[in-house]
Order: structure tokens, then C-alpha cells, then sequence
């Protein structure tokens, strides 16, 4: 942030989410526990830990290139909409890439020294049983899913379609007016010569200047305020 000269504030932490900087760490722990545990008699944890991360590297880059390409619109963003939210795409993105460099450099290593002498205790389909519980209904509904294809796509469809038509009722803008019970209230004054030019055009303007009926204030600039009977306005 330092090099990009970004302050750490609301704007540009705001987006960060803590889920999206460690997935990448906790998607190459388990893929390797996994490993272990399918393959820890035959491989040593070292191999175990180093093919594990093989086979996660390629989905978590595109997983990280994928939500990047989210935020990179934003950095071409102009006007005050860019000077808001540009930090905030800057921040997100390079915490995710260093997150991903963590992910496939030091968290490999760590667990190298954690499992350097695979797993104790820890046997094959040994899971909890509330675990083993809800795999059971996640294969069963997995399984449902998988043999009514046609139907969950087809579902899928006219929920992405009746979405879509659902903006039209809603409205979309970009920077949303708010209503904060509160009132602004903003006083113009016109530049100098052209207030002078007002005052010599109505002291000469004779019948064509504009009049106003009954008695007045006239207020000039450089006079206080003096009353008016049947002349001109000021």
C-alpha cells in the first residue's frame, strides 16, 4: 500500500475479506492432510506434501486470477467514483496475490515441519461421526443432483433470468443518493464586475428596467441596506 501510496482506511480496508486471503492456505493444508491420509504408506510425507501442492497450484491461481479480474474494472474508474473505490481494487488485489504467494511457498514448508512425520493417530475413515453423517447427505443430495441434470440447469436458468429481469424494477446507479435526515444549505454569489454590471444596468435602464410595486430594500455591496419607494430594484 506504501508503494502505491494508499493510506490504511475505511475505503481502502473496507473490502478485504478474510475468507478470500486464506483460502489458498487452507485449500493446500487439506489437500495435503488428504494426501497423507490416502497415500501415507506408500509415499513419504515430504512427496505427499509436494504432490499435493502440485495438483492445488493451478486451481488456486485461476480461482485468484478470477476474482482479480472482478476488481480490475474499477481501477479504470474516473472522477470522484475513481478516486473512491480505486484504492479499495488496488488494496483487494495485491493482498490476494500475496496471499496466493504465501499459499504455494510457505505454507508447503510449514507443513513439511508439522507432518515431517506423517499423520499420528489419524487412520483412514476415521471421521467424526457428525462428519461422517453429513457426507452421507451431501453425496445422497450430490447423487439426486447429478441424475435430474436437466431439471437443476433448467431451474438454474430461470433464476439467472428472472434476476436479471428484476433490474428494471430496482433501478441501477452507481453512486446511490442518501437521505441522512440532514440539510445542506449552499449560498452562490455572483463575481464582482458582474454584480457591478447589474447595479449600472438597472441605475440606467430608465423604463425598460424592471419595477416593483410598493416599498423595498435595496442592498448593495459596499452600502448597508437602504429602503426604496417606487424605484427600481436592486
Amino acid at each position: 500500500m506504501k508503494f502505491f501510496g494508499i493510506s490504511a482506511n475505511l475505503m481502502s480496508l473496507g473490502a478485504i475479506d478474510f475468507g478470500m486471503i486464506v483460502d489458498g492456505a487452507v485449500v493446500m493444508i487439506e489437500n495435503s492432510v488428504h494426501r497423507m491420509q490416502q497415500h501415507g504408506e506408500e509415499e513419504e510425507p515430504l512427496t505427499s506434501i509436494a504432490t499435493a501442492g502440485l495438483e492445488v497450484a493451478r486451481p488456486m491461481a485461476f480461482g485468484v486470477g478470477i476474482i482479480i479480474a472482478v476488481y480490475l474494472p474499477i481501477l479504470f474508474l474516473q472522477g470522484l467514483e475513481g478516486r473512491m473505490f480505486r484504492p479499495m481494487a488496488i488494496t483487494v488485489c495485491t493482498a490476494l496475490l500475496g496471499s496466493l504467494l504465501l499459499a504455494l511457498t510457505v505454507i508447503p514448508v510449514l507443513c513439511s515441519f508439522v507432518f515431517r512425520k506423517g499423520l499420528r493417530g489419524k487412520k483412514k475413515g476415521s471421521d467424526q461421526p457428525w462428519m461422517e453423517r453429513l457426507s452421507h447427505c451431501y453425496i445422497a443430495g450430490l447423487s439426486w443432483v447429478i441424475r435430474h441434470r436437466a431439471a437443476v440447469i433448467s431451474a438454474m436458468v430461470v433464476v439467472m433470468i428472472a434476476s436479471l429481469a428484476s433490474l428494471a424494477f430496482i433501478g441501477t446507479e452507481f453512486m446511490p443518493s442518501l437521505d441522512e435526515g440532514s440539510i445542506l444549505v449552499e449560498t452562490r454569489k455572483l463575481p464582482r464586475h458582474l454584480a457591478e454590471r447589474l447595479h449600472r444596468d438597472l441605475e440606467a435602464g430608465g423604463e425598460d428596467a424592471p419595477r416593483l410595486s410598493g416599498d423595498c430594500r435595496c442592498y448593495d455591496q459596499d452600502r448597508p441596506p437602504r429602503l426604496c419607494h417606487g424605484g427600481h430594484g436592486h
